[in-house]
């Protein structure tokens, strides 16, 4: 009798065991793999989607564009039905990483982080807003993506690689004098310096890129582009208002003397996205 009392729990231990082992294998068998664009995503990039899909309520929409310049991979929007939309290439298959950078932006938006729109002076021509328009999404970008760089690294990814690789191409290949630097070309070549420089972690990266520029004479573009990294350092870009407040500083920084960018009003989307609208208005307005 007590050899059976014995036994009785040591099978009932080795039940539980079996139990346990044969539920935990019939999950694995039901969490089927997550797949974006024909791209098979990693348990981290998956985590990341579980919280993009858990902020909008649905799943991220698929889209492939052509037509698109060679450096472009892929951008994020929210639509105005609140629905989360990738678009890629239609001319290649997107890597993990591009897919994980716009998940994160639609992270970023769907937690607090403003999206931008611009209310344009009438008495800029469509081609000064088209060109506006282009280096605002530098600068803003750039701001983006140093607040969420960090924690791309922190899941094995090196987000800046392509884009510092053609940060040290394009300051290689410049052609601009100091003459041109003085003009509207320093707009987009001070916004290039900063996107290239705020987005490195390695300080190697930095020097390189600011020692191309002012090899060929171009100190005023670097000296812009400090100014506008400083009010990225010094500013709040966890708050909505903060990251607005660091934008204007930049885009007013480098657009001196042209343009003057002010806010005017926000708008709060689905499911509740920021929508920070800001003005640009000609000097002299």
């Amino acid at each position: 009798m007590n050899a059976m009392y014995k036994i009785k729990p040591l099978s009932l231990i080795a039940l539980l065991l079996f139990t346990c082992t044969v539920s935990k294998s019939d999950n694995k068998k039901k969490e089927q793999p997550r797949v974006l664009f024909g791209v098979k995503l990693h348990r981290s990039a998956v985590g990341i989607l579980k919280e993009v899909e858990e902020i909008f309520g649905c799943q991220i929409k698929e889209e492939r564009v052509g037509g698109w310049r060679p450096s472009l991979q892929g951008e994020s929007i929210i639509n105005s039905d609140g629905i989360p939309i990738i678009r890629v290439r239609d001319d290649r298959k997107p890597s993990e990483l591009t897919l994980v950078h716009e998940m994160f932006h639609l992270k970023e938006w769907g937690r607090g982080e403003p999206t931008v729109t611009i209310r344009w002076d009438k008495r800029l021509f469509k081609e000064s807003r088209e060109l506006t328009t282009s280096i605002v999404q530098i600068v803003n970008d750039a701001i983006s993506h140093y607040k969420m760089y960090p924690a791309l690294r922190k899941l094995g990814f090196t987000p800046e690689r392509e884009n510092l690789m053609a940060a040290i191409q394009g300051a290689k290949a410049l052609k601009m004098t100091p003459e041109e630097a003085e003009n509207a070309d320093q707009v987009r070549g001070a916004a290039t310096y900063f996107k290239a420089v705020i987005e490195s972690n390695k300080l190697s990266a930095r020097s390189k890129i600011a020692h191309l520029y002012k090899k060929k004479g171009l100190d005023l573009l670097v000296q812009s582009g400090e100014k506008m990294i400083s009010h990225v350092l010094q500013g709040d870009l966890q708050k909505p208002e903060g990251y607005i407040t660091v934008l204007l500083s930049c885009l007013n920084r480098v657009f001196e003397r042209i343009l003057r960018f002010d806010f005017s009003h926000w708008e709060v989307g689905k499911p509740q996205i920021n929508r920070a609208y800001i003005s640009a208005l000609a000097i002299g307005s």
